[in-house]
């Protein structure tokens, strides 16, 4: 899985597809140590997990541009 930050929201793929998740679609968001959950609904969530870091992803500009453009983790 990839995932990649635009000005519109967050953009996931994998090999067999992929879309694009606009920031004003972000119902909530959540983290722990590993993992950071993307709310597009009550109980609806995507898991991205932290160790993606280890690809050269950088989680703190995720969680910046989260806390911007969504609010403060639910």
């Amino acid at each position: 899985m990839r995932v990649g930050l635009r000005d519109d929201g967050i953009e996931f793929s994998t090999p067999d597809g992929g879309g694009l998740m606009r920031w004003e679609k972000i119902f909530k968001w959540r983290q722990n140590e590993k993992y950071l959950l993307i709310y597009p609904m009550p109980r609806l969530y995507y898991v991205i997990p932290k160790k993606i870091e280890e690809s050269g992803f950088h989680v703190p500009t995720l969680i910046s541009a989260l806390r911007e453009k969504v609010g403060s983790e639910a």
